[in-house]
């Protein structure tokens, strides 16, 4: 939501951005460095012994954006459960000129 309050305050492409706009953008920026650990499984877990296979979606919308999610959820009957993210996706709302 930083890019469309930066879209917003109409600044000139050299023009310095004010302090508060910074700041978000340096912490954004350092949040970037914990996603080079982050990692996310691709198989789902879908062996012959699976008891149950469940799809489950979330979804929530603002003023601003959008986002969904979709996670699976394989039970092996008397193993534990594996749950997996399939996908995710956001968006931002369009900004209305």
């Amino acid at each position: 939501m930083l890019v469309q309050d930066l879209w917003r305050a109409r600044l000139d492409w050299d023009e310095e951005l004010p302090s508060s706009m910074a700041r978000r953008w340096l912490d954004l920026r350092q949040s970037f460095e914990s996603v080079s650990s982050m990692s996310v499984p691709r198989w789902i877990g879908l062996t012959s012994d699976v008891a149950d296979l469940t799809i489950h979606v979330f979804a929530d919308a603002s003023r601003r954006a959008m986002a969904a999610v979709a996670y699976s959820r394989v039970d092996r009957g008397s193993q534990e459960a594996v749950v997996r993210l399939l996908v995710a996706k956001t968006k931002l709302s369009p900004i209305r000129s």
